[in-house]
Formats: C-alpha cells, structure tokens, sequence
C-alpha cells in the first residue's frame, strides 16, 4: 500500500444515529484528544486476523525500526506460494491469537463534527517473486476510523477506511459485516460473527498482499487472485491491542503524507 493518506483525510463524514456502539461525550473526547490518542484509538481499535493458505503462513505485522532508532531491513521475496518466507510469522498454532505486533497510530481533528484516528501495520515486504510484479520489499498498510459528533452531542465511530493495494475501500460503520464489543476480545476470535454496529471492527489482512477486507475469503488462492478484490484471508490467527508502549507507537503523518 503506497497511497497517500491526503485521499481519505479530506472525504466527508455522516453523522450516525444507531445506539449499538459506545458514545463519547464531547468532553471526553477533548481530553482523549488532548492526551495523546492512545485512549481514544482503543476506543475504536480493529481486531486483526491473519490466515495461511496452502500451508503457507503469512507474514505479520512487525516493528518499522531497531532499538538503535534505524530502519529495519527488508525481507526477501520468494518464489510461490512462499509469501511468508524470511519475515515474521504468527509462529504458533492455527487458532491461538497472533503474536503482539506494534500498532503506529496517528489521530485528526479535521473539523468541529469529525475525527480520524488512524491504525498503521508495517510488514518488512509485500507477496512474492517477481518484484514489483507480485510483491515489494516493505510495506505499510493502514486501517483510518472516523469518529463522528452527531445531532444528540455525542461522539461515535461513524466510517471505516480499509487500505486496499492502490486504494481504499469505505464503509458505513454499520454496513461493516463483523463487529465486537471491547468484551468480546478475550473470546476465540472475538466471539460471534455477524454482529454490526458494536464499538470495533473485525479486519481480514490478505495472506500474501496485506490489504484489508471486513469479510473473509478463503475460496481464491492463486497468484493472479491475490492482486483483486478474490484475495486468500482467513481468521486462523487474530490481535487484539492491548494498552502499553510496545503496543501503541505514535506515527509520524508528516513522513508519510
């Protein structure tokens, strides 16, 4: 995903009137805002699921720099259907959570009704041979909710942002196929699917490219699949971020815009 965020921090926002999800009060999302967006980001934060095909494992999601500050280096592409070769793997068992991975966060108030928080995942490359036809060396991948002030005062999330190879794909809060309460996080995959309008958003990260759906897809596993909208993703591992510095990095907007 190479697509500049100035696309999606510029779209309009609707005002949601459902009461499924949790509102914010106008003064609590002052001081959320106001204190660094980490409370706030959790307010709406996606879980995350990541799935194999072909006995293959994917790459996940890892850290963009070393402890001495520099970049981390890319990982090498290999042939097909090796797409999580040489980079970070989930590592254990089919079914068990993944392994926690560091969630680069920036957040906007873009106007008196409206609010972007947005998630960034960094991955040390991007599908397989040959580059730059199938895959890349590094790749971000972002997920941008809006949070808007509706009619009563409150604040909800109100749009979804998935990042999706040269673009985005947009939905109403409420159309998202699968949604949890932040109580549903401690379940086997977050709970139940099929459930709209809760507080946070179920996202599938395609196997070899990483873009982001909200539905899964597990019917489709050929190269040339992998780059539309049929792309492998499946829900063998998942994330859910927890509160703490290792989870919640803030993300410079300006080196990336």
């Amino acid at each position: 995903m190479r697509t500049s965020l100035k696309q999606v921090l510029a779209a309009g926002c609707l005002a949601a009137t459902a009461s499924a999800v949790t509102p914010i009060s106008d003064s609590d999302m002052n001081q959320m805002l106001n204190e660094g967006g980490v409370s706030l980001a959790m307010r709406a934060q996606p879980m995350f699921f990541f799935g194999q095909a072909m006995n293959h494992p994917p790459c996940i999601p890892t850290f963009a720099t070393s402890p001495d500050g520099n970049q981390v280096p890319s990982s090498k592409l290999c042939d097909w259907p090796d797409v999580g070769c040489d980079c970070r793997n989930p590592g254990v068992g089919i079914g068990n959570p993944s392994p926690s991975f560091p969630i680069y966060y920036s957040y906007k108030k873009c106007s008196d009704t409206s609010v972007r928080v947005v998630y960034n995942l960094f991955y040390t490359k991007d599908g397989n041979n040959p580059d730059k036809v199938f895959g890349h060396p590094y790749d971000w991948e972002r997920v941008i909710v809006v949070f808007t002030k509706a009619t009563d005062g409150k604040w909800r999330p109100d749009q979804l942002f998935l990042s999706q190879h040269s673009g985005y794909g947009r939905l109403q809060w409420a159309k998202i196929h699968n949604t949890i309460n932040t109580k549903d996080a401690t379940k086997p995959r977050g709970g139940d699917d099929r459930r709209r309008y809760l507080d946070h958003p179920k996202v599938y990260v395609e196997w070899s490219k990483h873009a982001h759906r909200d539905t899964r897809n597990t019917g489709w596993s050929n190269p040339l699949s992998q780059l539309t909208d049929d792309a492998f993703r499946s829900n063998d591992w998942w994330y859910f971020p927890k509160r703490g510095k290792e989870s919640w990095r803030i993300f410079s907007s300006k080196s990336f815009l």
